[in-house]
């Protein structure tokens, strides 16, 4: 059971990723600082 959390948690980290990027990817689109982005950031977690 014990390679599967550790596989699953590795799968769950990568889509945190890629969420992460296509959400800056779309923030570059319409013109909304990375830095102001981090701040939300860090105000939502």
């Amino acid at each position: 059971a014990n390679g599967k959390q550790k596989e699953y948690e590795e799968r769950y980290k990568a889509r945190r990723e890629e969420k992460k990027q296509d959400k800056l990817k779309v923030l570059k689109r319409t013109g909304i600082p990375v830095s102001e982005y981090k701040n939300m950031e860090t105000k939502l977690t």
